[in-house]
């Protein structure tokens, strides 16, 4: 548009330049090119003052075909899209009961780097009233990082939109996703609300910058596994404390509309509450197979209530337990399932390590020797017919209660899947060792788990095993990794013999 400027500021140069060397006189207020080769100049009437030179009018036209190309460039790069974008985010229903919670999720990607997000509730008038703003530099965003600070259970009656924006390091800023909803005894949505004003950037936001802090903490709390076979017990464990006295305390299992499945409410009064008091009224095994989130929240005497943890999981169809000699593969979730409680059949037989776990634990090994650490194979595939000598020989030297320890029995073994390895020296001498430890720091990056780590031994089955990883690919091992459950808790199984 500058450009369209100076070319209409040369156009009405040359014509002052004209009049302005005798040719020409009159009151000059607009300059306009007629369809008679004339140039007009008016006040209040039109009136001929002179043929237009070709090669002047020419350029005019030159002029304006220009203008017309620059505005078009302009006009594509205001209407390009906004390079952010979400993926996978939280429908919000129409209508929620008052205190009905609402999970936030959703992926955030973008084209160039995110230097600000806020993901919130707002009302009408456009203030914000539940949410929070994050500031950084990164090309993506998990929204379920900051979904406890959106706490659509604190909403009072009213119409609110649940909104998430966006801005990038040149500055530009956009509305990823806006969603009207109304709360409680209000059930229609105001026809007179104007969507244009659904996003300014002087909403009053909530940002990290925001003096307040929470009151409350929670440790040593339990974490829930991303599944959970239908009719499978969890117990839930935590310690809330507090700098003020705790009013209130709600432990439960919500379905992902924001209803309360099972839990219980308590008024404890005091500034430390453990939550294992009400597990008896957390119903896990009662649940019937869809998704759902566990939430802890408290609230002091003031009545602000805080999420204080929260995880979605699901409930998934309970699995039939067979014996070795009944046995097909069991799959969970796209995992291969071995343990005591769920055997491979005696011709299960890949033939050695799948090629990808061979080639995972070579990448693993030359990384290893670049720090100085030396990884081999000590332990591979074992066939069934193999793993029944091994764990028959160690009934006999042991007895089979202590062999159950830290032995499998044929057809329980993981080692016949192909996947699992026992790296270095399958003894406890291997505890502890430099190598022991990187393997523990590191064998995730490359797709493997300590499969059976210490303090887990009631879940696994199994006595600590240091040397001991099984491959499940980066993706999965990552996940168990930043989750700190084993195979088990993370598939929501348990590991026992059958007799």
């Amino acid at each position: 548009m500058e450009n369209k400027m100076k070319k209409i500021a040369a156009v009405m140069t040359a014509v002052l330049a004209v009049t302005a060397s005798g040719m020409f006189t009159c009151p000059l207020t607009a300059v306009t090119a007629s369809a008679e080769n004339r140039i007009v100049v008016s006040d209040e009437e039109e009136e001929y003052v002179g043929d237009v030179d070709d090669d002047f009018e020419d350029e005019i036209d030159e002029d304006e075909d220009e203008i017309e190309d620059e505005d078009e460039d302009e006009d594509e790069e205001e209407e390009k899209d906004f390079p952010v974008r979400v993926d996978g985010v939280t429908v919000i229903p129409s209508h929620i009961a008052l205190r009905s919670p609402v999970t936030v999720k959703g992926k955030v990607t973008s084209d160039v780097k995110i230097t600000e997000l806020t993901a919130g509730v707002y009302d009408t008038s456009g203030k914000l009233i539940t949410g929070k703003t994050v500031k950084g530099s990164a090309y993506g965003f998990d929204l379920k990082n900051i979904d406890k600070y959106i706490l659509f259970d604190s909403l009072k009656d009213g119409a609110y939109i649940f909104r998430v924006t966006a801005v990038t390091a040149d500055g530009n800023s956009g509305v990823l996703t806006s969603q009207k909803f109304t709360v409680g005894s209000v059930k229609t949505f105001p026809s007179d609300y104007d969507d244009t004003d659904d996003y300014t950037e002087d909403d009053d936001i909530e940002s990290d910058d925001d003096d307040s802090e929470s009151i409350f903490d929670i440790s040593d709390e339990t974490i829930v596994p991303e599944k959970l076979q239908k009719g499978k017990c969890f117990s839930v464990k935590g310690i809330i404390t507090s700098s003020e006295k705790i009013y209130t305390v709600t432990v439960g299992v919500y379905k992902t509309n924001g209803k309360l499945v099972t839990g219980r409410t308590v008024h404890p009064n005091t500034k430390r509450y453990d939550i294992h008091e009400v597990d008896k009224y957390i119903l896990f095994d009662k649940l019937a197979t869809g998704e759902y989130v566990y939430r802890v929240t408290a609230a002091g005497e003031d009545g602000d209530t805080e999420v204080l943890t929260e995880k979605n999981f699901t409930v998934t169809a309970s699995v039939s337990k067979s014996t070795a000699k009944s046995a097909s593969p069991t799959y969970i979730d796209g995992i291969l399932v071995v343990n005591k409680s769920y055997p491979l059949p005696e011709d299960y037989n890949p033939g050695g390590l799948t090629s990808e776990t061979q080639k995972a634990f070579d990448k693993m090994a030359d990384a290893a020797k670049n720090d100085g650490i030396k990884l081999a194979i000590c332990s591979g595939f074992r066939s069934y017919s193999y793993q029944k000598q091994l764990y028959e020989r160690y009934v006999a030297e042991n007895g089979q209660k202590e062999a159950d320890t830290f032995s499998a029995r044929p057809g329980h073994s993981e080692h016949q899947t192909g996947l699992a390895i026992d790296v270095n020296n399958a003894s406890s001498s291997f505890d502890g060792t430099p190598e022991a430890k990187w393997l523990e720091q590191n064998c995730y990056n490359y797709g493997f788990i300590i499969r059976y780590p210490k303090g887990k031994e009631d879940i696994t089955g199994y006595r600590y095993e240091s040397w001991h990883i099984r491959y499940l690919g980066t993706e999965k091992s990552v996940e168990l990794q930043k989750s700190g459950l084993t195979l088990e808790e993370y598939l929501g199984i348990d590991s026992v013999y059958a007799e």
